[in-house]
């Protein structure tokens, strides 16, 4: 009997919604708003075949930036960095129809 609670349980857990968890922020705003911008490009105008390798870039980015965040020398540089790529990948995912 309580084996079969069990395969309940283990069966609702399954069955229930997986709440997609926010990364942190970097916490330098040029940088947040960069990426924001560039997932909204991602999942509303590149091809679903293509978000994978775009998505783990966003990551990448993303966790780098934040790394960077934490030491105060390299934070000060952090804003010109995210606003030349924001302008780079803007000019790259133009072909997409995305407007940085």
């Amino acid at each position: 009997m309580r084996l079969s609670h069990a395969f309940a349980a283990f069966g609702l857990l399954l069955s229930a919604p997986v709440l997609a968890q926010t990364p942190a922020p970097v916490g330098v705003a040029e940088c947040d708003d960069f990426i924001t911008k560039y997932e909204q490009c991602l999942n509303s105008q590149v091809p679903a075949e293509q978000r994978a390798t775009f998505a783990a870039s966003i990551t990448q980015m993303r966790d780098s930036w934040r790394q960077a965040a934490q030491n105060p020398q390299a934070r000060a540089t952090l804003a010109t960095q995210c606003t030349q790529m924001g302008t780079q990948m803007g000019q790259s995912m133009a072909a997409y129809g995305c407007r940085f």
